[in-house]
Protein backbone atom coordinates (compact mmCIF):
# COMPACT_ATOMS: atom_id res chain seq x y z
CA UNK A 1 0.00 0.00 0.00
CA UNK A 2 2.75 2.46 0.91
CA UNK A 3 4.38 1.77 -2.47
CA UNK A 4 1.31 3.31 -4.10
CA UNK A 5 1.64 6.59 -2.23
CA UNK A 6 4.10 9.27 -3.27
CA UNK A 7 6.54 10.64 -0.72
CA UNK A 8 4.41 13.73 -0.16
CA UNK A 9 1.46 11.39 0.49
CA UNK A 10 -0.83 13.81 -1.29
CA UNK A 11 -1.28 11.78 -4.48
CA UNK A 12 -1.60 8.16 -5.41
CA UNK A 13 0.87 6.84 -7.97
CA UNK A 14 -2.11 6.18 -10.19
CA UNK A 15 -2.62 9.64 -11.56
CA UNK A 16 -3.08 10.84 -15.12
CA UNK A 17 0.61 10.28 -15.97
CA UNK A 18 0.96 6.77 -14.58
CA UNK A 19 -0.32 3.44 -15.86
CA UNK A 20 -0.94 0.24 -13.92
CA UNK A 21 2.08 -1.35 -15.65
CA UNK A 22 4.29 1.49 -14.40
CA UNK A 23 3.17 0.82 -10.83
CA UNK A 24 3.80 -2.91 -11.25
CA UNK A 25 7.25 -2.22 -12.72
CA UNK A 26 8.06 0.02 -9.78
CA UNK A 27 6.96 -2.70 -7.38
CA UNK A 28 9.33 -5.14 -9.10
CA UNK A 29 12.14 -2.61 -8.65
CA UNK A 30 11.79 -3.15 -4.91
CA UNK A 31 11.72 -6.96 -5.02
CA UNK A 32 14.77 -8.70 -3.64
CA UNK A 33 15.71 -12.37 -3.66
CA UNK A 34 15.34 -12.48 0.13
CA UNK A 35 11.71 -11.39 -0.21
CA UNK A 36 11.02 -14.03 -2.86
CA UNK A 37 12.77 -16.68 -0.77
CA UNK A 38 10.78 -15.71 2.32
CA UNK A 39 7.56 -15.98 0.33
CA UNK A 40 8.49 -19.52 -0.72
CA UNK A 41 9.59 -20.43 2.80
CA UNK A 42 6.25 -19.28 4.20
CA UNK A 43 4.34 -21.16 1.48
CA UNK A 44 6.36 -24.34 2.11
CA UNK A 45 5.80 -24.18 5.86
CA UNK A 46 2.07 -23.54 5.37
CA UNK A 47 1.92 -26.72 3.27
CA UNK A 48 3.69 -28.59 6.11
CA UNK A 49 6.64 -29.51 3.89
CA UNK A 50 10.21 -29.74 5.15
CA UNK A 51 13.13 -28.70 2.98
CA UNK A 52 14.07 -32.39 2.72
CA UNK A 53 10.59 -33.32 1.48
CA UNK A 54 10.56 -30.49 -1.04
CA UNK A 55 14.02 -31.47 -2.27
CA UNK A 56 12.92 -35.08 -2.74
CA UNK A 57 9.79 -34.03 -4.64
CA UNK A 58 11.74 -31.67 -6.89
CA UNK A 59 14.78 -33.95 -7.18
CA UNK A 60 17.22 -31.20 -6.21
CA UNK A 61 19.74 -30.89 -3.39
CA UNK A 62 18.46 -29.46 -0.10
CA UNK A 63 21.15 -26.76 -0.41
CA UNK A 64 19.39 -25.39 -3.51
CA UNK A 65 16.18 -24.91 -1.54
CA UNK A 66 18.01 -23.47 1.49
CA UNK A 67 19.95 -21.01 -0.66
CA UNK A 68 16.83 -19.93 -2.55
CA UNK A 69 14.79 -19.41 0.61
CA UNK A 70 17.68 -17.45 2.18
CA UNK A 71 17.83 -15.13 -0.84
CA UNK A 72 21.23 -16.45 -1.95
CA UNK A 73 22.21 -17.35 -5.48
CA UNK A 74 21.29 -20.92 -6.29
CA UNK A 75 24.05 -23.23 -7.48
CA UNK A 76 22.68 -24.54 -10.75
CA UNK A 77 24.64 -24.67 -14.03
CA UNK A 78 22.70 -22.14 -16.07
CA UNK A 79 19.81 -19.75 -16.35
CA UNK A 80 17.49 -22.35 -17.87
CA UNK A 81 18.02 -24.67 -14.89
CA UNK A 82 17.48 -21.82 -12.43
CA UNK A 83 14.25 -20.77 -14.13
CA UNK A 84 13.13 -24.40 -14.24
CA UNK A 85 13.79 -24.76 -10.52
CA UNK A 86 11.90 -21.58 -9.65
CA UNK A 87 8.96 -22.61 -11.83
CA UNK A 88 8.84 -26.14 -10.35
CA UNK A 89 9.19 -24.88 -6.79
CA UNK A 90 6.41 -22.33 -7.30
CA UNK A 91 4.12 -25.02 -8.70
CA UNK A 92 4.90 -27.34 -5.79
CA UNK A 93 3.99 -24.53 -3.39
CA UNK A 94 0.91 -23.59 -5.44
CA UNK A 95 2.25 -20.10 -6.16
CA UNK A 96 1.99 -18.23 -9.46
CA UNK A 97 4.98 -19.71 -11.28
CA UNK A 98 5.00 -17.14 -14.11
CA UNK A 99 5.01 -14.23 -11.68
CA UNK A 100 7.72 -15.79 -9.51
CA UNK A 101 9.94 -16.51 -12.54
CA UNK A 102 9.51 -12.91 -13.73
CA UNK A 103 10.37 -11.54 -10.29
CA UNK A 104 13.48 -13.72 -9.94
CA UNK A 105 14.61 -13.00 -13.51
CA UNK A 106 14.09 -9.28 -13.05
CA UNK A 107 15.99 -9.26 -9.76
CA UNK A 108 18.81 -11.32 -11.30
CA UNK A 109 19.12 -8.94 -14.27
CA UNK A 110 19.09 -5.88 -12.01
CA UNK A 111 21.85 -7.37 -9.85
CA UNK A 112 24.08 -7.76 -12.93
CA UNK A 113 23.48 -4.16 -14.06
CA UNK A 114 25.11 -2.68 -10.96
Amino acid sequence: MSALIRKDKSKSLLDEDTSISDVISEAFDNVELTTIGKLCLDARVSKSLTQDQASNLLKVRVKIIKDFENGDQIDLPGTAYKIGFVRSYARLLELDSDLLVKAVSYTHLRAHET
